[in-house]
């Protein structure tokens, strides 16, 4: 299966790329151009697209290898406390803040701060959210999801080396995002989203059909630090 399984994989990621940017370029530019077409996708998307995208945008390699990994490391489900207030932020932010952004016609942040306050403030939330995006996120996302391919493919050239996959992450990311814009970027996420999504729940199914079926002798040992339960307790649930 080494053969196909690489196939598929190198299919699928220029497949949705080359998808996301014929997407990108088949619609009609809008009539304000430039700025708005390619940071808002010319405000013609539609809300479902919006919303897979929003989501696509929220999961990635974070949540199935860091996320996952702390929790089973010692955290538990606390890891998931930060997810589930993001959840009610971005409704705030989707049903106040953004509406009136979009009707002044404003596309960033930055650019909402030089008119409230002046470039100087523009300038420093632009270097700063740079950095911290740059650094933190891409960086773990990026290392994270070579991580993944690395060790799925060890003996396959290329795949199989983290610096290599790394590099090929970053290039092909920023490619489609700088040819095709927010466009390709919500297309792109629409098939990524999916993916994620159905593959988050086999892998929930699948993991509780495990715990299921462990002794509970077993899983004791591998509770949280902050657990009180006991393999009475595992016996029961």
């Amino acid at each position: 299966m080494a053969i196909l399984d690489t196939l598929l994989f190198v299919v699928s990621v220029l497949g949705v790329i080359t998808l996301g940017i014929w997407a990108s370029k088949r619609q009609e530019a809008s009539a304000e151009g430039g700025a708005a077409d390619y940071f808002l996708a010319g405000r013609g998307l539609t809300w479902w697209l919006v919303g897979f995208s929003l989501i696509a945008a929220n999961i990635s390699t974070e949540q199935f290898v860091g996320m996952s990994g702390k929790s089973a490391d010692w955290l538990g489900m606390a890891i998931a406390s930060y997810e589930w207030m993001a959840a009610i932020t971005l409704v705030v932010v989707a049903f106040v803040f953004l509406p009136k952004l979009l009707k002044t016609g404003i596309y960033t942040i930055p650019e909402f701060l030089e008119y409230r306050y002046g470039k100087f403030s523009r300038a420093v939330m632009a270097v700063a959210t740079l950095v911290v995006l740059v650094g933190v996120p891409t960086a773990s996302v990026i290392f994270s999801g070579a991580k993944v391919v690395s060790v799925a493919f060890p003996d396959t050239p290329i795949l199989g080396s983290m610096p290599a996959m790394c590099w090929i992450i970053g290039i092909l990311a920023a490619t489609y995002v700088f040819v095709g814009g927010l466009k390709a970027c919500a297309w792109t996420d629409l098939v990524w989203g999916s993916a994620l999504i159905a593959g988050g729940a086999i892998i929930a199914f699948l993991a509780f059909g495990e715990l299921a079926s462990r002794d509970a002798t077993e899983l004791i040992q591998t509770k949280v630090a902050t657990s009180t339960a006991t393999v009475d307790d595992l016996d029961a649930a």
